[in-house]
């Protein structure tokens, strides 16, 4: 246990995660003020819609996130790729806790209508579903209370084996 915090605690030092949460998203995704850095931050939450929806009967934290309309390959092609994504990813988790007091655990729903197999097989997709199993996994312990998966067309229970086979039991 002391040797997963302590490595825990590097990672959020190393990566500037306690500060995180209080950035623009702008600069999570490392867009500065480039011309077109509004266009792609609207690009981002139009593939990832997101957000806190709040509290459920316990009092825990529920997030919503939408990954049916997540195209990485487009966003890659504009500049934003698996990292800065995965980046954003921590920033919503991050933006999660500070809700929470950084005390108990959420819900998370994840809207998964419309998904298809290009989504699925792209490398890129794979690479950001298994950061983010790795991530949870080694940052965010015991954090998920409760994981709602809703709409799943049949595609996705292939995938969905692929990635529990990346967690811990």
């Amino acid at each position: 246990a002391l040797q997963l915090l302590t490595a825990d605690m590097r990672h959020r030092d190393e990566h500037k995660i306690q500060i995180l949460g209080q950035m623009p998203l702008r600069d999570v995704l490392g867009l500065g003020h480039s011309p077109d850095a509004q266009a792609l931050l609207e690009a981002v939450c139009q593939q990832v819609p997101h957000g806190i929806l709040g509290l459920d009967k316990q009092g825990r934290v529920v997030l919503y996130r939408r990954y049916s309309s997540m195209r990485l390959w487009e966003l890659e092609a504009r500049g934003i790729g698996a990292k800065e994504m995965f980046r954003h990813q921590q920033w919503i988790t991050e933006k999660c806790l500070q809700t929470m007091g950084h005390k108990g655990r959420w819900v998370l729903i994840l809207d998964v209508e419309g998904t298809g197999v290009p989504q699925v097989t792209a490398r890129t997709h794979l690479t950001y579903s298994r950061f983010l199993a790795e991530l949870d996994a080694a940052h965010y312990p015991e954090r998920l209370g409760t994981l709602f998966i809703i709409n799943a067309p049949p595609v996705l229970s292939s995938f969905f084996k692929l990635v529990t086979s990346w967690l811990d039991e």
